[in-house]
């Protein structure tokens, strides 16, 4: 883990604050890119599970509404392999990857 993560960050020599991320804001282009993942209109690109998009009339679609849930730790290990592009600086935060984006 980062140190300065851990320790806060020193505004002065009194003075250190503590950090406190509990969710990211980001609109659907920026969340892909900061979580290393597949954009929304990708085949496996729902954020929230892992359903598999279909190509119907040039766009892809969600039929099934009752597929398995990500979970941080499995997004954590890589195990979305047809989600994952990349791996996401944001891993070193040890955050929810998944319950933390709103």
């Amino acid at each position: 883990m980062i140190p300065y993560l851990c320790n806060g960050v020193k505004v002065s020599e009194e003075v250190t604050l503590k950090i406190v991320c509990r969710s990211f804001c980001c609109d659907t282009p920026a969340r892909s890119f900061v979580k290393g993942v597949k954009g929304h209109n990708a085949c496996y690109g729902c954020d929230k599970c892992c359903v598999k998009g279909d190509y119907i009339h040039n766009k892809v679609v969600f039929p099934n509404n009752n597929a398995e849930l990500r979970t941080d730790e499995n997004f954590c290990s890589g195990q979305y392999k047809d989600y994952h592009k990349e791996a996401s600086p944001l891993l070193e935060l040890e955050i929810g990857l998944v319950s933390s984006f709103r």
